[in-house]
């Protein structure tokens, strides 16, 4: 056998484990939708908010988070520090949570199961579409940030005040 069908012989054989173990780099990229899903616990290829990351300056950070302050609204410096915590500023940002099998998108992390009330049960991978959900699970939690109660011990006490 010459040195060409070798080699041909062996990537087909390389190829063949690969596919037979679910070991390839396309599937690694879906566990982590393009960057969206930094952890890679995405399951498969679902990526709620797609494969494109929408990274938001600084400035529209605050922007995103002026939206809701002053009377009756929450702390801006609250409301930006959650959301570097829980997404970096990118609007598409999921994560899975694999005990739960809950999904959680958007800049502030909203978890599937608010979804239907805020977002006709779709994800809100827009910024308008998290500024309304999170502004309904901000009532939830008594007008504060308490049902971010795993980010918020990271930015002060925000938890407990608006």
């Amino acid at each position: 056998m010459s040195l060409v069908g070798v080699a041909s012989q062996t990537a087909f054989v390389i190829f063949a484990l690969l596919l037979a173990t679910g070991s390839n780099d396309s599937v690694a990229a879906q566990n982590t939708c393009g960057g969206n899903c930094p952890s890679g616990s995405c399951p498969g290829n679902h990526c709620p908010c797609g494969v494109e990351p929408m990274q938001l300056s600084t400035a529209q950070v605050a922007s995103f988070c002026a939206q809701h302050t002053g009377a009756g609204g929450w702390s801006q410096s609250c409301c930006e520090c959650i959301i570097q915590r829980e997404s970096i500023g990118n609007a598409h940002a999921v994560d899975y949570e694999q005990d739960y099998q809950n999904f959680k998108v958007g800049l502030l992390q909203i978890p599937d199961m608010f979804w239907g009330k805020c977002n006709n049960g779709w994800p809100p991978c827009s910024t308008e579409a998290t500024l309304t959900c999170a502004i309904e699970n901000w009532k939830l939690g008594n007008g504060t940030w308490a049902l971010w109660d795993y980010t918020c011990p990271n930015c002060g006490s925000c938890c407990s005040s608006p």
